[in-house]
Formats: structure tokens, C-alpha cells, sequence
């Protein structure tokens, strides 16, 4: 079984600048609004709004019991992420306990990080070698990061597939927000549009998508802004269910996980786009 969300939730304050004390955690989860920018071929495709089904590339970032597969052994694989903003990362975490096939687990990674694109500016944060069946840690020399790139290069000796259950990045925000971000207007999502009306940290919305022949209406109630993170609940009469996303620093993307209150197993990704017109960058007062 994976890591738990709450076991990844490092209790220790980090301190990044005088009078600035964050908490650090996993920044590289798809709930912490990273978003997938390369993945490799995958057992279960990504689509607009099944990311994190098992076997899928996001299945690889979303803190729950599913893993990733590939069933084609190309070295190397290779994944880059884009993080919410950036952040000093401390510590890796490869939770390598897979499926019961021997062999299929990850042996050998790379992992880099860069500040500058997600095309260039990488740098190397370790090589690592995993132990099969086992939640691999790895603590390493600070580094800064808005892009992090996993090159997977090599499994356990089975022929035609490769896992890893989870890959977890700790880290805290490099920098400290100067006044509450603004997501007021209108998204554009993978679950089509959605109006917010912001009222300081607070906020209520609506949204209505279609799923093949039906049409569902939805109320956004209860929103909270903490910070860049954006949790709220939503009410679609027949179903109900609560939302954890994150807003990035460029102001255009919110990001995170959807849940069902009454079905933990049916949770996803929530992504919502506005244009670069209307995006309101966060205001940072640095370090």
C-alpha cells in the first residue's frame, strides 16, 4: 500500500526567511497544483478528466493506493513536473512497494531541478538506487525548484513492465505572498466553466458541464483562500464532495484534487485555466 496524504505531511517547520515559518510537505503532488508537463508511455492514458486512474502517469502524484505502470521497457523514462511556484526542496521519497511481480519494481532514478523552464536549466539533485518493497528517503542538499525532472532508468529485472507507487518532493515555498490572491471571474476547466465571486478569503461560485447527453449544474459553497490554496465544497444536488487546489504564481492556473464525500474512491483532477489577460500574478515580498 502507498504512502498516506497525512504520513507525507512532514511536522517540521522550515524556516526559509526571518519571520516567515512554513510547514513542509509534498509539493510535487498533482493536490498541491503541480502540473504534468512530460510523462512517459503508460499502462492507462491521461485524458482531460481521468488523470489519476491507476496505472496512469498521475497516478504516480496523487498520494493515494494507485501506482503507475509502464508496460514497455524503453529507457530512460522520463517525467517533468511543474510545481505551483517555486520552492527549497529537502527530501525525496520513492515509495516503491508495487504490484506482486518480481522484478517489476524501479531500481534506478535520476532526478534534476531547474528554476528557469521546463526545457533547460536543470541541474542534478541525486541519483538513487531503490529497494524493492520499500519507502526509499533520501534527504538532500537544498535546492530550488519550479520544475522537477525524474528520469527513470532502470527495474528490478522484469522483462516487460516497470512501477513505482509514489514520488513524493518535501519542500517549503521560496518566497512569502505579500496580500491575498485573486481568483475572482471566470475559469475555464477541465470540467467546463466556473464563476467565482471573491469576497477577501473567502468565496462562492457556480459552475455547469456536460457528460455526454446529461447536464449538471454545480454551487461552489464554503470557499477559503489560505495563503495560494484554495479549498471549497461543491453541491451537485446528488452529489456532494469537497476540493483542495492550489493557485499558481502566475495567476492564470488553479489546480488539485476533487473528492466524493460519499465515495472516497471517486476522486480526480480539477484544473482551471483563465486567460493570460485576465490572470492576476501573485504578489511576492521575497524572501
Amino acid at each position: 500500500m502507498k504512502l498516506s496524504f497525512f504520513s507525507l505531511l512532514v511536522i517540521v517547520q522550515l524556516v526559509s526567511a526571518p519571520g516567515f515559518s512554513q510547514t513542509a510537505v509534498n509539493i510535487i503532488s498533482l493536490e498541491h497544483g503541480s502540473k504534468l508537463i512530460k510523462i512517459p508511455v503508460s499502462e492507462v492514458p491521461v485524458t482531460e478528466r481521468r488523470v489519476l486512474d491507476k496505472y496512469s502517469a498521475g497516478a504516480l502524484f496523487d498520494q493515494s493506493s494507485n501506482v503507475w505502470s509502464s508496460n514497455k521497457l524503453t529507457f530512460p523514462m522520463e517525467f517533468v513536473v511543474e510545481l505551483a511556484e517555486e520552492y527549497n526542496i529537502q527530501k525525496l521519497v520513492f515509495d516503491n512497494k508495487c504490484e506482486f511481480y518480481p522484478g517489476i519494481e524501479t531500481k534506478n532514478v535520476r532526478v534534476e531541478v531547474s528554476s528557469e523552464s521546463q526545457d533547460s536549466g536543470f541541474e542534478l539533485a541525486g541519483e538513487f538506487e531503490l529497494e524493492k518493497e520499500k519507502l526509499n528517503e533520501f534527504t538532500i542538499a537544498p535546492k530550488k525548484a519550479r520544475w522537477i525532472k525524474l528520469v527513470i532508468l532502470s527495474n528490478h529485472g522484469k522483462s516487460n513492465r516497470i512501477q513505482l507507487a509514489e514520488f513524493s518532493a518535501i519542500g517549503t515555498p521560496t518566497n512569502k505572498i505579500s496580500r491575498t490572491v485573486d481568483i475572482g471571474g471566470v475559469w475555464h476547466s477541465n470540467w467546463q466553466d466556473m464563476t467565482i465571486n471573491q469576497n477577501g478569503n473567502s468565496f462562492d461560485g457556480s459552475y455547469v458541464y456536460t457528460s455526454g447527453k446529461r447536464k449538471f449544474k454545480g454551487k461552489v459553497l464554503n470557499g477559503n483562500i489560505s495563503r495560494n490554496s484554495i479549498d471549497f465544497t461543491w453541491d451537485e444536488k446528488s452529489v456532494k464532495g469537497t476540493a483542495k487546489l492550489y493557485l499558481n504564481q502566475e495567476g492564470n492556473q488553479i489546480s488539485g484534487i476533487w473528492r466524493n464525500s460519499e465515495n472516497k474512491k471517486d476522486f480526480n483532477l480539477w484544473t482551471m485555466t483563465r486567460n493570460v489577460q485576465e490572470s492576476k500574478p501573485i504578489e511576492y515580498s521575497g524572501l
